[in-house]
């Protein structure tokens, strides 16, 4: 495996571009180090609507109709021709060209067009040697070339489809590799993003190192059913998201006729909840005032665009349909909570404070849709939720604090993991809560810290008190020399570290962070390229320090066997078809 330091983008040096590209190895690296899409990607795509049936007048008026509408001054600022676009061959110097009916002014005309209106230019093409109509070209083994020629156009966003007649055949984070090290040499700032409808081995665990959004479910459709069905695809790894980086449950319908007003905002609501790229599927030209309100609600944008980037989690669900939901916001004390009805009936609904991270005692509500303050409550809240509604509400309360000591013994805000629980003071073992071993890394047992399952996101709320973070970090030694991991350390959505991939034989790193003046720490464990099996990642002996005595670390420093046998067979068997053990 080729393991590089984060390098930005347009100081790469050719040579290293070629040694990557001939490598087939995935980038070490956690994220896409561009300073793209930073919170998540927000647009408009022609599929949902008008699949194949497109040309350049329609787009020309689409792009017209962004700006008109009040889309593009919202945020919505990608505008991507799917499928389609192009000739069904390519030119006589192999390039892809666009379909000389359709399109007879060419890709960079209407790339230019798009610009001048203050938008971005998003272009699609397949993984593949054809696209997904089967009948057009795809860029396999053509990814430098295609990727060059429409950085020549000036497309600024790619989706990259998982279609061809070879799919299931390649290797997944290999393939979107090229891509990634082709923008690289194309020298364009590129946002990249991995189609790979039905998440496809497991794009949660490798997408952030070659892309800034992944596909983790099938095609969404215009019905309340289908559109539930994506909601639980995509909530399945919710720790995986990182601010350039996020999960994509694929576009919105919002506006396409299929689902009532109300689904259609818990439908929106939900995917500002999960952080996920808003891309607008209607036809923009006919939007109504209901579409629009929905679209281009700040309040709800807000959320979805916070910078802190977490994906919201269920903590409460009763299996009769309602379902609680929250995530972190930027800010002390700040929490947006969804209270989702999937039931067929209204129902009044609560939150309590010590679901989302909050202290007892007073916090603020407010109504997000109505953009209205409902008042000051006291440890929970409630209010009627009508059938397939999502009551979306900003709380803002007390955090839970953090003083000097060892975290595993402190309140966290938000955690997320792969699989089973984040377990305190041992490792994670298999999925069931509760069954970790002493934390152990090269050898060494610690009799303190975290043991995570990748992808993991623990947070914390310091707000500004405490002024250093220290840890042990490395694969648990109870897999073995497998696993394939990233560490990273995240304050207020800045990235103060990143390990680089660790596997089981990775010596043990020790880091100590200044985290002066920072209101949210997260502590994130992301996977390699290879899969999540055996991504069992320990902060060993992590500790902040808030101004008062700092704890010494706590260890036996008796070198200890790793467990003979496979104990990460049985996570295998846990996880059901389709998992590999290393």
């Amino acid at each position: 495996m080729v393991t590089k330091s984060r390098i930005l983008l347009f100081v790469l040096s050719l040579s290293l571009i070629v040694s990557l590209f001939s490598s087939g190895a995935p980038d070490s690296a956690a994220a896409l180090n561009n300073g793209l899409a930073q919170t998540p990607p927000m647009g408009w795509n022609s599929w949902n609507r008008f699949a194949c049936n497109i040309n350049e007048s329609l787009i020309r008026q689409i792009a017209d109709a962004m700006v008109s509408s009040g889309l593009r001054d919202a945020g919505y600022i990608y505008l991507t021709v799917d499928d389609c676009w192009s000739a069904l061959t390519r030119d006589s110097s192999g390039n892809l060209r666009a379909d000389p009916t359709d399109f007879p002014s060419g890709m960079k005309a209407l790339g230019d067009y798009i610009h001048a209106r203050g938008l971005k230019f998003g272009l699609y093409t397949s993984i593949g040697s054809l696209t997904c109509t089967g009948k057009t070209p795809g860029s396999l083994n053509n990814e430098f070339r295609d990727v060059a020629t429409f950085a020549s156009w000036g497309v600024d966003y790619m989706k990259i489809d998982r279609c061809g007649p070879e799919r299931d055949t390649l290797n997944y984070p290999e393939i979107y590799a090229r891509y990634r090290d082709a923008v690289i040499a194309a020298g364009r700032p590129i946002v990249l993003s991995a189609s790979t409808n039905g998440g496809a081995q497991e794009p949660w665990s490798w997408g952030a190192t070659v892309a800034h959004q992944w596909r983790t479910t099938g095609d969404i459709r215009d019905n309340w059913s289908s559109m539930s069905g994506v909601l639980n695809g995509n909530v399945r790894f919710p720790g995986a998201s990182v601010p350039g980086g996020v999960n994509d449950p694929d576009m919105l319908e919002v506006g396409n006729g299929g689902m009532t007003e109300t689904e259609y905002r818990t439908h929106f609501g939900m995917w500002a909840l999960m952080a996920a790229p808003l891309i607008a599927g209607h036809d923009v030209r006919s939007t109504s005032a209901t579409t629009r309100a929905i679209l281009t609600h700040p309040e709800v944008l807000a959320i979805d665009q916070d910078r802190l980037v977490f994906q919201a989690i269920n903590v409460s669900d009763n299996g009769a349909g309602l379902q609680v939901w929250y995530r972190p916001l930027s800010g002390s004390g700040v929490r947006a909570v969804g209270l989702l009805n999937r039931s067929t009936s209204a129902a009044t609904m609560s939150v309590n404070w010590s679901q989302i991270g909050l202290a007892s005692g007073s916090a603020t509500v407010r109504d997000v849709w109505a953009r209205a303050d409902r008042g000051t409550f006291t440890n929970s809240y409630s209010v009627s939720v009508p059938a397939h509604g999502l009551a979306l509400l900003r709380i803002v309360g007390t955090d839970l604090s953090v003083s000097t000591g060892f975290l595993s013994d402190q309140p966290w805000t938000y955690v997320a993991n792969g699989y089973g629980p984040v377990e305190r003071d041992r490792s994670v073992n298999t999925s069931a809560a509760g069954d970790g071993n002493p934390i152990r890394l090269n050898g060494v047992t610690y009799a303190k810290g975290f043991g995570a399952h990748a992808p993991s996101a623990i947070e914390f709320r310091p707000n500004g008190a405490c002024s250093n973070f220290t840890a042990s970090i490395g694969v648990d030694d109870e897999v073995g020399s497998n696993g394939n991991v990233i560490f990273e350390v995240w304050a207020d959505g800045n990235r103060l570290y990143e390990s680089g991939v660790m596997t089981g034989s990775s010596a043990t790193k020790n880091i100590n962070l200044d985290i002066s003046g920072r209101n949210s720490l997260r502590l994130q464990l992301s996977g390699g390229n290879n899969g999540l099996s055996n991504d069992h990642g320990d902060w060993a002996n992590a500790q902040v320090n808030c101004g008062g005595p700092t704890p010494t670390p706590t260890w036996t420093p008796t070198p200890t066997q790793p467990p003979e046998g496979n104990v990460y067979q049985a996570e295998a068997a846990s996880l059901g078809g389709g998992v590999t053990v290393d």
